[in-house]
C-alpha cells in the first residue's frame, strides 16, 4: 500500500505542477502556445492526473491485494 501512495505522490506532484506551466505558456502571460495547444496540454493533463490515478490503484489491486483479500475473507 505504501509504495501504491508513493507512485500517487509523484503522479499527482508532476501533473499538477504542469498546469500552471501550461497556463503561463499560454494566454494568461507569454503567448508562447496557441490556445488550442494550451486547451489541448491541459484536456492531456486531465487524462493523466485523473485516468493515471484510477490506473495505478486497479492495477496495485489486480497485482497486490487481489490474492490477500481472498485470504483474509477465507480466514475470517
Amino acid at each position: 500500500v505504501q509504495d501504491l501512495f508513493n507512485q500517487l505522490t509523484i503522479l499527482t506532484s508532476i501533473t499538477w505542477s504542469c498546469y500552471p506551466i501550461v497556463v503561463f505558456l499560454g494566454r494568461a502571460e507569454c503567448h508562447l502556445i496557441t490556445k488550442e495547444m494550451e486547451e489541448f496540454l491541459l484536456v492531456v493533463l486531465d487524462i493523466l492526473s485523473k485516468m493515471g490515478m484510477e490506473a495505478l490503484i486497479v492495477v496495485s489491486h489486480v497485482s497486490g491485494h487481489g490474492g490477500s483479500s481472498s485470504d483474509s475473507s477465507g480466514s475470517a
